[in-house]
């Protein structure tokens, strides 16, 4: 496929079925996650894989209710990781904004 179709055709999905991911195919996207350009290379992040639906719905609650995290099989949840950061640098993740909000009660120890 073309590139430029592929850009054109580009949707985003929020709705899900129960059906399970089968385990070829996430090993696959992984792979690609780990062979993607990042700066230098550093490879400054950790990807976790969610499959708990009682940790979707705790995800989709974090996330200011978008509820169709929880409905997925499966979530990959990408964070930068620190210590593989160059001394002196602030933060791997461009083009992203962070807020800060109270805890959500979903997710407060009992």
């Amino acid at each position: 496929m073309d590139f430029f179709t592929v850009i054109s055709e580009r949707h985003s999905v929020r709705h899900y079925t129960s059906q399970p991911v089968e385990a070829e195919k996430l090993q696959k996207v992984l792979e690609a996650a780990n062979r993607a350009p990042s700066a230098g290379n550093l490879q400054a992040f950790e990807i976790y894989i969610i499959r708990s639906e009682a940790q979707r719905q705790q995800l989709a609650l974090a996330a200011w209710a978008q509820d169709f995290l929880a409905q997925a099989s499966v979530v990959l949840v990408f964070f930068t990781h620190a210590a593989r950061l160059p001394k002196g640098t602030v933060s791997a993740v461009s083009n992203c904004i962070v807020f800060r909000m109270p805890p959500s009660p979903a997710l407060m120890p009992n």
